[in-house]
């Protein structure tokens, strides 16, 4: 209940300011018209666009100072150019667009792990960023509400007239920090590390970069505004300093309604709604569009010198880190696009009046174009974070369909530009779209659909009040042809109504779960061709014919998967080239998404953790996987006393090794099953299935047999998983007859490894040890410390420690592997649908 409460408190918080903002303007807004806000912004001099741009510039730069008393007060020398680099592109992703999905702290998290800083260290700047932020609203805004108070009687329930009030308790709440800071000498633990309060020092350089920070903000509106006697600068940064801390906890992008609303009732006053409003229009021109269009330039910058940036990495995969952020960021700034598309076709053209033809059914066509190639792109946006390159090219279309109609037909000049600008840095980030798969349409994120349903009922509110015939409307009426502009605005809504119905129709009726029926021999002999190019001995489990595959579009790699209940569980990570497995993930995200089952991923490695928590799962740690260093393995040594006892007792009793190859087992396979059998039934126990081989005739003929002769028959078995490029070699079944010597499986397992080691092989694999390697600490997740307790305690359900201790006798390198998958209340139930696949059957888990 408190983590669905987190989940959907900030966007309910979100949804009920911006109404309530629709409500404020509304109510302020209904005695004027759009000719009103557009006199007072076509007024605004080229000398105020100027100074604003300075003092924007300058807002930007003062908040870089956050990131540099961070990482200062951590003791990193980080240079201070890609500290502003930073905090530039993570401040207008996190304050201007307020969209989750690509956060502050994910380009925090991607940018200063690409520089070296520690990830632990990145969590720390985070926190400290955010603190400086809400230091400086206490603090400054504290300062102004005190000292510039403003009279709030007329927009309040509460027992207060003016702000000097909330302005003490501010200050009061800022202070109490500060001592409670300074004298705690103790850590905090925020999720799992320690943080280290800042000091005194720190704390007031962080007051000192928020006082510049708001100040500048609140300059690049206020050149904006008239000259007032009734309005100083302090009054304002005030109103500002209100207005931005509501927008930011609104999560609306940018604040957008929000901020608008709360400067229009707090300037009332001194200002008719009018004149805030225009003013706000080219503030947000200024302050709000231009910086995001130029982190997206500098972003496209930054691939164009991408290969001189290769020779300063010191790890290679920082930089695969930070590529995998660039098709998020264009997917984000795209849906972006999309909304801004969406709401200039029901608007008037904002510059003078100057249509490139005369010809009425074409600017019809226009209007209705802008509609459909936002809406669209609104849709699509989403496949760019899976780098399609079919969802790349369907979207520059749109881009360049949106530019064409809002600049050459509906003279919205502005937005004309913006789209240019994404369209020409998309184009030069074109490489990273190589993903052929084919175009789709993926789920929205709740966030995203929270912004298009508010753009929605903005746009409805924006009908209503342009062209109601509503008071002073024969300005507007002089420059445009209102019933056309009115007629144009309705079939564009009409137009969105329509796909969005279509959208959501669509996802309704989605196809059930894929069918598991038996694959096809094509299909087969596609998924041998890729596992006999892989490294990967456990890439052999896609030829038990137990799993459907899904291939990338070249054919050169696969996920295998099997399905139970609502979910498809992909087996391990992705077989194939490893620079084709997140395109591949993404591919498979669509296809569950298609059949509106979970994706999950199990038993997968550390590799390709990130692009799972891009795809919004949660990670949970299933166990470790050991593997023996063959170069290095060797019998001798005290610690191997135990193996040579039991090698050299089996040696002694008759025992003999062979490697059968596949070519020559038919003759052997009548007794190979009947052990299988014996192992079986002395075990109690069913085939399993999905994670593990089982004995199927044709699928042990197909592969190399280890065998124990002992007094001239064949006692025991491993059917072996051979690597590519001998890199990886694992045995699959191992089962042993009832008149099998003691310490038999020892000796197979050795011989095994000696084989491998005489043969070539790097690595030999152990398997899985489920639950091991599992932190005992008390401040560990709920799941690790479950896991850590089962393994010290479940001795009589599962030999846990025992089948630890017995393959480290052999001195392996232990590996995590993970469950990637839906987390919360889904959790359980993907659990059991993992298991019921492993175990072939809810009945084999009870039985």
């Amino acid at each position: 209940m408190i983590k669905l409460f987190r989940r959907w408190a900030r966007p309910f918080l979100g949804l009920s300011l911006f109404i309530l903002a629709l409500f404020v303007l509304d109510r302020q807004l209904h005695q004027y018209s759009l000719a009103d806000i557009l006199t007072h912004t076509r007024a605004i001099p080229v000398s105020a666009l100027l100074l604003s741009a300075i003092f924007t510039m300058g807002s930007y730069l003062s908040m870089t100072a956050y990131d540099l008393i961070a990482l200062r007060h951590l003791g990193h020398k980080l240079r201070y150019s890609r500290i502003a680099l930073t905090s530039f592109i993570a401040h207008v992703f996190s304050l201007d667009l307020g969209l989750s999905i690509v956060g502050s702290s994910a380009i925090r998290y991607r940018l200063l792990s690409n520089f070296g800083i520690p990830t632990s260290d990145v969590a720390r700047v985070i926190t400290f960023t955010s603190i400086g932020f809400w230091v400086g609203a206490l603090g400054i805004g504290g300062s102004v509400m005190t000292f510039f108070s403003l009279d709030i009687s007329s927009v309040t329930a509460l027992p207060i007239t003016t702000t000097r009030p909330l302005g003490i308790v501010f200050i009061s709440i800022l202070l109490i920090y500060i001592v409670w800071s300074t004298a705690r000498n103790k850590p905090i633990y925020f999720r799992g590390f320690k943080l280290w309060l800042l000091s005194l020092k720190s704390t007031l350089a962080q007051l000192i970069a928020s006082a510049f920070d708001w100040g500048l903000g609140a300059a690049a509106l206020y050149v904006f505004l008239p000259e007032s006697t009734q309005l100083s600068f302090g009054h304002l940064l005030g109103v500002f300093i209100v207005a931005e801390a509501l927008g930011v906890l609104s999560t609306v992008p940018a604040g957008l309604g929000v901020f608008e609303g709360i400067c229009i009732v707090l300037l009332a006053p001194v200002y008719p709604a009018p004149i805030v409003l225009g003013s706000i229009l080219a503030y947000r021109f200024i302050y709000t569009l231009l910086p995001i269009f130029v982190a997206v330039t500098l972003l496209g910058s930054f691939e164009i010198s991408a290969h001189r940036a290769k020779l300063l990495r010191v790890q290679e995969n920082t930089l695969a880190a930070f590529n995998t952020l660039v098709p998020k960021i264009f997917s984000l700034v795209t849906f972006l696009a999309g909304l801004l598309l969406m709401i200039s076709s029901v608007l008037p053209p904002l510059a003078l009046q100057i249509h490139f033809t005369k010809l009425k059914f074409l600017v019809d066509i226009s209007h209705s174009g802008e509609m459909l190639a936002g809406i669209s792109l609104t849709l699509i946006a989403r496949g760019l974070a899976s780098r399609t390159r079919a969802c790349f090219h369907a979207t520059m279309v749109l881009l360049l369909v949106g530019f064409v109609s809002a600049v050459f037909f509906s003279s919205h000049y502005i937005l004309g530009a913006i789209l240019l600008t994404l369209l020409i840095s998309l184009w030069l980030c074109r490489a990273k779209f190589n993903n052929p798969s084919a175009l789709s349409l993926p789920a929205l994120p709740r966030y995203w659909a929270l912004a298009l349903i508010l753009t929605l009922a903005g746009m409805l509110w924006l009908l209503r009040w342009v062209y109601d015939g509503g008071a002073d409307t024969a300005e507007l009426a002089s420059i445009i042809n209102v019933a056309d502009y009115m007629a144009r605005a309705q079939r564009s809504l009409f137009i969105a109504s329509v796909v969005l119905v279509l959208f959501i129709l669509w996802r309704i009726s989605r196809p059930a779960l894929p069918t598991t029926a038996h694959v096809n021999d094509a299909d087969t002999q596609r998924a041998a061709a890729i596992v006999a190019t892989s490294p990967k001995a456990d890439a052999s489990l896609a030829l038990m014919g137990d799993k459907q595959f899904l291939f990338n579009n070249t054919a050169e790699a696969l996920i295998m998967y099997g399905v139970s209940g609502n979910s498809l569980i992909s087996m391990g990570d992705p077989v194939g080239p490893p620079d084709q497995h997140e395109a591949l993930i993404w591919n498979y995200r669509e296809l569950c998404d298609q059949h509106k089952a979970w994706p999950v991923f199990y038993e997968v490695g550390a590799k390709n953790l990130p692009t799972y928590l891009d795809l919004g799962l949660s990670l949970h740690k299933l166990g470790e996987y050991g593997k023996v260093s063959l170069a290095e393995f060797t019998l001798d040594g005290k610690a191997k006393a135990s193996l040579r006892h039991s090698i050299n007792r089996c040696k002694k009793s008759g025992c003999s090794f062979e490697i059968i190859p596949a070519t020559e087992t038919l003759p052997i396979m009548d007794t190979i099953e009947a052990i299988s059998n014996s192992w079986l039934d002395g075990k109690n126990t069913s085939e399993k299935a999905f994670s593990l081989g089982a004995y199927q005739r044709d699928y042990v003929a197909s592969m190399p047999i280890a065998v124990v002769h002992f007094k001239g028959r064949i006692v025991a078995f491993a059917n072996m998983w051979c690597g590519a490029n001998l890199y990886e070699l694992s045995p699959d079944l191992m089962r042993y007859g009832n008149d099998a010597p003691k310490g038999v499986m020892e000796y197979l397992f050795v011989n095994m490894m000696l084989w491998g080691k005489q043969n070539g092989y790097q690595w030999f694999s152990l398997g899985m040890a489920p639950l091991s390697g599992m932190p005992e600490h008390q401040l560990a997740s709920k799941w690790v410390r479950a896991g850590a307790f089962i393994y010290r305690h479940g001795e009589h359900f599962y030999n846990f420690n025992g089948l630890r201790a017995y393959k480290d006798k052999f001195e392996p390198v232990w590996e995590s592997r993970y469950l990637a998958s839906p987390g919360g209340l889904a959790l359980p139930r993907v659990l059991t649908q993992v298991s019921t696949l492993v175990s072939g059957g809810l009945r084999a888990i009870i039985m």
